[in-house]
């Protein structure tokens, strides 16, 4: 049996994306039913829900999980932190919100080993995200980049075990990025430089159940989440090039297509709520029927010709709707799969119990 979990965060809202219920959309509740998901509980990694891991599974901070990611295993006894490539201007840290060119982020890809110790290892990653291991264990507190960015260096610098080992390499990282060409040419055309580099989320690395080995089949995951590319890889599952997930609007609902053939689970981005958020309401439009002919459609195409078992799961900041269909899922009872249903006495499953049962064989 084929079995495809979809999730679409952030797709629930107004205006809706799903009330039209175009031709796709329908095909597939005539052969599902919806139910309602639950409030998620607290979690450190709301990621190992989506994968079906139980809310006392798999929750690892960013910096394992980014080490993860990127393909590296440190030794057992040692601090993971993702580290961020950042600007500080005038005393104070920035987040950087574009992409650099490629030369210049090989340029820091080169340079950052440079300041490596007997401890502390640089792992490579790609663009502003990469990696930092430190062999040793202790009580430290870090502040990501993003609730850092506008503040004073000062008040956001690591604190703690450790804490002379963390500032000194920050203090290093600014000597040796702030001179380098790219970021002087960057200065002269009043771009932000790319000057520092900022250790966050550390953790350890916790075992993590291996869900090839407990479901019985192996699983491809899909997404852009370094997050979860790093969670999946523990769980022994695949995950696929995140590359594709932050392509042009006009890309998304065929990429998604393309990867509901090889992945058990596709989480895509929360785009529909971007969209909304900036009043981009005619884009959201042609996005709602990109989504229903390029990937509900060939779903509902797919269901006469082989068995799948399909969960659409559209998780909200509470409550949120699922579609469920496989062989047992068909209901008389016909409620709408949009925002309307969330006020409808349904049945309720948290969203891991609904992943989990999708992915595991039952014959």
């Amino acid at each position: 049996m084929r079995r495809v979990v979809l999730i679409l965060p952030g797709i629930l809202g107004e205006p809706s994306v799903l009330a039209q219920a175009r031709p796709g959309l329908r095909r597939l509740l005539d052969a599902g039913r919806v139910v309602r998901i639950a409030p998620a509980a607290p979690v450190e990694t709301l990621e190992a829900l989506w994968l079906g891991l139980r809310s006392d599974e798999g929750q690892l901070r960013q910096g394992p999980l980014t080490v993860s990611a990127l393909g590296a295993d440190p030794p057992e006894r040692s601090l993971h932190f993702h580290l961020s490539v950042g600007s500080l201007q005038s005393g104070r840290l920035h987040q950087l919100d574009l992409a650099l060119p490629e030369n210049e982020a090989r340029t820091i890809e080169t340079l950052a080993p440079k300041l490596d110790t007997p401890t502390l290892t640089f792992v490579k990653g790609e663009q502003l995200d990469h990696a930092l291991v430190w062999e040793s264990l202790g009580d430290l507190r870090t502040t990501s980049i993003a609730e850092a960015s506008d503040l004073p260096i000062p008040d956001a610098l690591p604190e703690g075990d450790g804490e002379p080992i963390f500032r000194r390499y920050i203090d290093d990282s600014v000597n040796l990025l702030a001179e380098c060409e790219f970021n002087l040419r960057r200065q002269d055309e009043g771009l932000p430089p790319a000057n520092i580099l900022w250790p966050w989320g550390h953790g350890i690395r916790y075992p993590v159940p291996n869900l090839a080995l407990r479901r019985g089949e192996p699983a491809r995951v899909e997404s852009g989440s370094i997050r979860l590319a790093g969670l999946a890889r523990l769980a022994g599952y695949r995950h696929g090039s995140r590359s594709w997930a932050h392509g042009a609007l006009g890309k998304r609902a065929p990429a998604i297509r393309e990867r509901l053939e090889p992945g058990s689970v596709v989480v895509v981005d929360a785009l529909p709520a971007e969209l909304r958020k900036s009043d981009r309401l005619d884009e959201l439009d042609w996005y709602a029927a990109q989504l229903d002919s390029h990937v509900f459609q060939p779903l509902a195409e797919a269901l006469p010709r082989e068995r799948v078992a399909l969960l659409v799961a559209c998780p909200g900041s509470e409550s949120g709707l699922a579609l469920i269909v496989d062989p047992s899922a068909s209901s008389d009872v016909r409620v709408p799969f949009d925002e309307h249903s969330l006020d409808e006495r349904l049945p309720t499953y948290s969203i891991e119990a609904l992943v989990d049962r999708t992915l595991s064989p039952t014959d």
